[in-house]
């Protein structure tokens, strides 16, 4: 797993943070049709590559969601391995860590520097955790 968002967390800061959010969309809605105003918006909160794609994903990214709120991490037998960057703003590194708690056979490795897309900012440092992980 790689900066997962598999668990339904919902605290006090988490669940302000999407009222304000909530009431911004509300507020700020007619500003969505001024060309450029939605792009600059998406990149200020993170959401930039929500924005770029296309409807059926942004369908998968729903129902996903809806399916962590139901998930049982105890019930999963797989060996698991969960990468996750320190500096990760969109799932916590404490998300991680209660993901690799809960799952029965998992295994956690933390990486200075990561945010949520290693993939793009370290793709040779992921490349060669991955394999390392696949060794053992």
């Amino acid at each position: 797993l790689l900066s997962a968002a598999g668990i339904n967390v919902s605290n006090e800061k988490i669940s302000l943070k999407r009222r304000l959010f909530r009431i911004a969309a509300k507020i700020l809605k007619p500003l969505k049709y001024i060309p450029g105003v939605r792009k600059v918006v998406y990149r200020l909160i993170g959401g930039s590559d929500y924005d770029r794609a296309p409807a059926n994903m942004k369908k998968t990214l729903h129902n996903m969601l809806e399916s962590d709120k139901n998930l049982t991490l105890e019930d999963i037998e797989t060996s698991t391995a969960v990468l996750w960057g320190k500096n990760d703003q969109i799932t916590p590194l404490a998300q991680g860590k209660k993901m690799a708690h809960d799952l029965p056979h998992a295994t956690i490795k933390e990486f200075d520097g990561w945010a949520h897309a290693p993939y793009i900012t370290h793709p040779v440092e992921l490349a060669e955790a991955i394999l390392e992980e696949l060794n053992t």
